[in-house]
């Protein structure tokens, strides 16, 4: 089964929580266009690595042309990568944490779009706000979210197959590449690489 975009309200939005699994989503205001070549594209999952990738695992993404998915586990507090962050470590409570990752996402969002106005001659912001973020329970869930980022662009006609689209975690899998982060070893959930890839098919 799949996923709808309208089957997951805005509000309320979902604390973050240290080693949960959430469904990270944004999309552009309006009609606009986040991604307008592979350059940005690429720029962007950079950033993500740069602001994200300290606090957070990544199980699978996508990237669309007006908006993203990111599967993520956030980190256990001892796993956080403090140096990256230029940050000394140290406790957090829960909603510190909870900080802590919006502080991070929101300023991947808002790099992105300093850069992409420079580039673009446009002003002001970019993406809706706040970013939108569901914690995921049930194991079965977790898989049909997998399903649902993975085949984003083809039922947005993009392409006909998920392994045809450059900017999502599919491909790496399927194709054992290195991606722009280390990815969960997500295919291990459906068993095998060959059910990973038949599932996404059905």
């Amino acid at each position: 089964s799949t996923l709808p975009l309208k089957a997951m309200p805005a509000k309320p939005l979902h604390p973050i929580l240290e080693n949960h699994y959430y469904h990270l989503y944004n999309r552009a205001h309006g009609n606009e266009i986040m991604f307008y070549n592979d350059d940005n594209y690429s720029f962007f999952l950079r950033k993500f690595k740069q602001f994200v990738s300290p606090v957070a695992h990544v199980a699978c993404f996508c990237l669309m042309p007006n908006h993203y998915h990111f599967l993520i586990l956030t980190k256990n507090i001892e796993e956080i990568q403090w140096d990256k962050l230029n940050m000394e470590p140290k406790e957090l409570s829960p909603g510190e944490y909870n900080q802590l990752i919006i502080h991070q996402i929101t300023k991947l969002q808002i790099s992105y779009t300093i850069a992409l106005n420079n580039q673009r001659k446009r002003k002001g912001g970019l993406f809706m706000n706040p970013f939108q973020r569901k914690a995921i329970s049930g194991f079965q869930y977790l898989l049909e979210l997998v399903i649902y980022i993975h085949n984003n662009p083809i039922k947005s006609g993009i392409c006909k197959s998920p392994e045809k689209w450059k900017f999502s975690s599919y491909r790496y899998f399927i194709l054992k590449k290195p991606s722009w982060f280390p990815l969960i070893k997500t295919t291990e959930w459906f068993s095998s690489i060959e059910n990973f890839t038949e599932i996404h098919k059905i």
